[in-house]
């Protein structure tokens, strides 16, 4: 009997690229270095004040200012005003009250000049500004490209999975982030604004998500690329909208983010979840419906619990037309089901989902969700029905948004090909032979990353929310500060106008930075297209974009590989029925006689 694995143990991954070496200069000043000390009595008082108990404290006075000694671990304050006891005094990064004489700064390049290329001259509360590190944790933040050292230089912020299960979908956005960074330094084109990409591991957690932006924040950071999911993509958007930080995802697809009130600060380079299920409900009905050649054709949905599963799957309900009707009108009954399987740290058992699933017998499974599905649900119901002694021929087909795509899913289908002809799914992009995605996987490639995962969705929409933001960032004035309402502000500038103002058509690619930042700067229109189609937002911040459908391809040595294009897609001009012609290699498991 051949069973579906159990997630493997995560092996250890490395980060892609790896951080740039620090150079050897003094680090800026540790209150838990070992420093000669005076213990004042001022300072006795607001060690008590602040609860910390059996704790040597020391303040050493002298002509620049005042540092605190304390034990590793310690905190002193949350903020400026904890720290009112110490004249000039500061809450620092890492919570402790320090002297603005020693981390006092006027600009970027005091900091870098005092502890390194990893330092920004940063907000420290008021009219405070304070010498603070790139780095958080180690890992968790890290300069990726570029130097603070201009005064003008722009942090760009990039969010998401560099860790865990979801690290496949995480590392080839950062990676193409990267690569369109390297483009702009690359091309160096005068007037454009010098960046700097810092790198956020968000392990598909929202906890970790939000310390990765407010660390971002701190830093000064006026966009971030991120998320990769749109539950986490939501939680952080309270945040930077808050602090007035633009926030464009490459990937997130639920459509509550259209809804959002943003203040025009949330965007995002991947259409919302209304086409994928357009492209899902053609495909079902049409294509699938006519492979499966079964009446009355049975339909499972099965969706996780947040916007993005949700929505989709109430989405595709309204979409799909199944025998002639509607899944819930009564004409039905029977033939269809939508759960809810709940969140990805929701471990309880869900046999009860396995046998609702059962019991329907669907001839086609939606699954609309993340990687956890695949262990929650995928290898359960295989593994029933080898149980049961059900042929491949007799078992659903599966249909998996993109969220559902990973290692993990072709993993656990390992060389099983009868089990891999029944699993194809959605993503979004236009077809890979435009040239623009030529284009960028030909840079993302010579950049030493693999071209399969420029395919990924994410990868091409993260490389154009990176030429969103420089080419927004050319349209501000020289001397004026970069922020996130003056980028969103410039986001009009790179989309065909409404009137009859003359416009020039611009490819994202290195070739035509130099001409576009100066169009930009003379006050000029472009219309951008990126590697993942025109980018043409609308009032929400959304694009319009094709749906594609995948498969999966068949490896050399048998065992089943990443996602390919199957020839077939969704025209979001014209989404009344699918497009194109199915290749060979993604031809499904013919099926049992009706």
């Amino acid at each position: 009997m051949t069973t579906i694995a159990a997630a493997p143990q995560s092996p250890a991954r490395s980060f892609s690229p790896s951080p740039p070496s620090r150079p050897s200069r003094p680090s800026p000043p540790s209150p838990t270095r070992a420093r000669p000390a005076r213990v004042a009595p001022s300072l006795r008082t607001f060690g008590r004040m602040l609860g910390v108990a059996a704790v040597a404290l020391g303040l050493v006075l002298g002509g620049s200012g005042c540092s605190l000694i304390v034990e590793n671990g310690t905190e002193q304050c949350e903020n400026n005003g904890d720290c009112a006891a110490f004249e000039g005094a500061i809450c620092s990064s890492e919570k402790i009250c320090v002297s603005l004489a020693e981390l006092g700064c006027a600009s970027n390049s005091d900091c870098v000049n005092r502890y390194g290329a990893d330092y920004v001259c940063a907000p420290a509360g008021g009219d405070a500004r304070a010498c603070k590190s790139l780095v958080l944790n180690e890992t968790q933040c890290r300069p990726l490209a570029g130097t603070p050292a201009t005064n003008d230089a722009i942090i760009i912020g990039s969010i998401g999975p560099i860790s865990g299960d979801d690290s496949g979908i995480g590392i080839p956005i950062e990676n193409a982030a990267l690569v369109a960074v390297n483009d702009f330094r690359e091309a160096a084109a005068p007037g454009a604004r010098p960046m700097v990409l810092v790198g956020c591991d968000d392990a598909s957690d929202s906890n970790v998500a939000l310390a990765s932006t407010d660390h971002l924040l701190s830093v000064g950071s006026p966009a971030i690329i991120g998320a990769a999911f749109s539950g986490i993509t939501l939680d952080i958007a309270t945040r930077t909208v808050e602090a007035g930080t633009l926030l464009i995802s490459p990937s997130a697809t639920a459509v509550a983010l259209s809804n959002l009130v943003d203040q025009t600060l949330v965007w995002r380079t991947a259409p919302p979840d209304t086409y994928q299920a357009q492209a899902i409900a053609r495909y079902v009905e049409g294509d699938l419906a006519t492979w499966v050649d079964q009446t009355p054709l049975r339909v499972a949905i099965l969706h996780h619990s947040d916007a993005y599963g949700k929505d989709l799957g109430i989405a595709l309900e309204g979409e799909l037309l199944l025998n002639g009707y509607r899944p819930t009108q009564p004409q039905n009954a029977g033939n269809y089901v939508r759960i809810d399987y709940g969140a990805s740290d929701d471990t309880s058992d869900r046999s009860a989902v396995i046998n609702e699933i059962r019991a329907l017998n669907p001839h086609i499974v939606v699954m609309a969700g993340y990687s956890e599905a695949v262990d929650y649900l995928f290898g359960p119901l295989e593994n029933a029905y080898e149980d049961a002694g059900t042929p491949h021929t007799s078992r659903p087909f599966y249909v998996m948004t993109d969220g559902v795509v990973g290692d993990r899913l072709s993993e656990s289908i390992g060389n099983l090909d009868p089990l891999r002809k029944r699993v194809s799914g959605t993503t979004p992009g236009r077809a890979r032979s435009n040239p623009v995605f030529q284009a960028f996987t030909t840079r993302y490639k010579d950049a030493g990353y693999s071209a399969t995962d420029a395919e990924l969705f994410g990868s091409a929409e993260a490389y154009d929310a990176l030429y969103v933001l420089a080419y927004s960032a050319a349209t501000i004035p020289a001397e004026t500060p970069v922020t996130g309402l003056r980028l969103s502000q410039g986001f009009p500038r790179l989309i065909p106008p409404e009137n009859n103002t003359p416009f020039t058509p611009v490819n994202a690619g290195i070739a035509a930075i130099p001409d576009t930042v100066a169009r930009l700067g003379n006050g000029e229109q472009i219309d951008l297209t990126g590697a993942s189609g025109p980018l043409d937002f609308n009032g929400s911040g959304d694009v319009a974009a094709d749906i594609q459908i995948w498969c999966l391809r068949r490896e050399a040595n048998g065992n089943t590989g990443s996602t390919v294009l199957s020839g077939l897609y969704l025209d979001a001009a014209d989404p009344s029925a699918l497009k194109g012609d199915l290749i060979a290699a993604c031809e499904p498991l013919a099926p049992a006689a009706p």
